[in-house]
């Protein structure tokens, strides 16, 4: 910043435009237009965002779709041929088997049964899966 004397004699401040102080008109300009660019690409990343999550919910949602035939109903579906009076029998055993148990009315007897059913259960669920593991191994 210099003070220089006019030639009506009077102090002329001049502002150096590089440095602090009053900026010139061209740089008055250049903060808005920067702060609209800004704000632009601002939009633009939101913009991109939006979209890359819009396709990840329908890539999910596509999935949802697909897996439909996969949870309960597939499983339905693979158990019927068994026949529907086999499973009633099945689940109407387990129910009674069930229901006998609690029926006792010494807890330590409802203890020794039911840790004596679930072992019953357990090696069924042996011999279930070694035939599996038979019939992949014989698919093959």
């Amino acid at each position: 910043m210099s003070n220089n004397v006019n030639d009506d004699g009077a102090n002329e401040t001049n502002y150096d435009s590089s440095s602090e102080g009053y900026k010139g008109e061209d740089e008055k300009g250049l903060v808005p237009t920067k702060a609209k660019e800004i704000g632009q690409s601002l939009k633009e990343k939101v913009k991109s965002v939006g979209k890359k999550t819009e396709e990840k919910t329908k890539k999910l949602k596509d999935k949802s779709i697909q897996s439909v035939g996969v949870g309960p109903a597939k499983d339905a579906h693979d158990i019927q041929p068994l026949g529907t009076t086999k499973l009633e029998k099945l689940t109407a055993d387990f129910e009674n088997t069930m229901a006998e148990i609690e029926n006792q009315s010494d807890y330590r007897i409802q203890e020794k049964r039911l840790t004596a059913y679930k072992k019953l259960l357990e090696e069924q669920i042996d011999v279930i899966d070694s035939r599996l593991k038979m019939v992949k191994r014989i698919q093959q």
